[in-house]
């Protein structure tokens, strides 16, 4: 059975934590409970100056890396951006999409 997440697999998304930290990244996988791995992870940061109003607001961001995480903590996710297109892919030369796959177990005989 197909999830409705599994056609968000390799797209930039914008995850809101409930520590109210807000991540960019790209998803490269999930889980039943909602357990994230993010790729490229990067922290969005809005930092509005003593004294000023939103508007005067900047953006800062924090380069992360590769992040798991706890499904449990997620408050929002969003879509920020359509996968990367690899040339290679369209044309049908090199490695297929990833798909759900299946686990068996391994034989001994």
């Amino acid at each position: 059975r197909q999830s409705k997440m599994m056609q968000y697999v390799n797209w930039k998304m914008r995850v809101t934590m409930s520590d109210t930290r807000t991540l960019l990244g790209t998803l490269m996988a999930f889980d039943k409970h909602m357990n994230l791995v993010l790729g490229d992870a990067e922290e969005v940061r809005r930092i509005i100056p003593k004294g000023k109003t939103k508007a005067d607001a900047r953006e800062e961001k924090r380069t992360l890396g590769l992040l798991i995480l706890r499904g449990e903590s997620l408050v929002s996710m969003s879509v920020d951006g359509p996968p990367p297109v690899n040339k290679d892919l369209a044309r049908g030369v090199g490695a297929r999409a990833g798909g759900p796959g299946m686990g068996r177990a391994a034989g001994r005989g």
